[in-house]
């Protein structure tokens, strides 16, 4: 999944895609994608604007099959962080924190 956005607040395409076993390449242009893409191991953070890296970075996904098979599973792998079920569970320990302080 290639994406180039100039900004986003939190990419909801990278975390639809991921979970599909798609390793994604963004530019890191936005906070946000540090959280989502570890470099190398499930994408791929391109330097702002470098066009060239972009196109270098994609092309070695598309010519090297066992890389960017591991880093599909690595994508499918990392998504789970951001499960219903995980994210849930933050969200219900800080509402409980909150409500008995």
């Amino acid at each position: 999944m290639v994406s180039t956005s100039a900004y986003e607040g939190w990419p909801m395409v990278l975390m639809e895609a991921m979970p599909m076993g798609c390793c994604c390449l963004a530019f890191d242009s936005y906070d946000a994608i540090h959280d989502i893409i570890e470099d190398n191991k499930n994408g791929k953070i391109i330097p702002n604007n470098n066009i060239k890296a972009y196109y270098n970075a994609l092309s070695e996904l598309m010519l090297n099959d066992e890389k960017r098979i591991a880093m599909m599973l690595s994508a499918i792998d990392s998504s789970k962080q951001f499960s219903m079920e995980v994210i849930g569970e933050k969200w219900r320990d800080l509402l409980v924190k909150m409500c008995y302080k």
